[in-house]
């Protein structure tokens, strides 16, 4: 993952808009728990850096990754010790504008389901919470 300053007209403000993001071979985004690693590491500004070691590390077990982005994960952890700033800024470093991270919210993605059902400590993303099926070449 390259760490740079947020691109705010790069980020995705829809699901068809995050699922383009997704299928591209953009590297500024957190794709992976490795990813959100480096990104605390690197990133020594951000909100993720704010964080207590115990509070980051539940954070990120508490996050999905499918489809080549974030499925979800436990907003409530963040709020311990977090404001709204920085927690969208941590948001915004999945690829997702401030009104797509918004329709995330109160949301879990189920793993039997692929759906986002209510979960007021969550977050969930309809486009990588259910498999993207991929049409095989004919």
């Amino acid at each position: 993952m390259k760490i740079s300053k947020i691109e705010r007209s790069k980020l995705a403000n829809s699901g068809d808009t995050y699922k383009a993001l997704l299928a591209s071979d953009a590297d500024w985004f957190v794709r992976t728990a490795d990813d959100l690693r480096q990104l605390r590491t690197e990133d020594k500004e951000g909100g993720l850096a704010k964080l207590s070691d115990d509070v980051f590390e539940r954070f990120v077990a508490s996050c999905t990754f499918a489809n080549g982005g974030i499925a979800g994960g436990k907003t409530a952890i963040l709020t311990t010790e977090l404001g709204l700033k920085s927690i969208f800024e941590i948001f915004n470093r999945f690829g997702a504008d401030d009104v797509l991270i918004l329709s995330w919210q109160e949301r879990d993605c189920d793993p039997n389901t692929h759906h986002c059902t209510w979960d007021f400590t969550s977050f969930c993303s309809d486009t990588t919470c259910k498999p993207i099926i991929v049409a095989a070449d004919s």
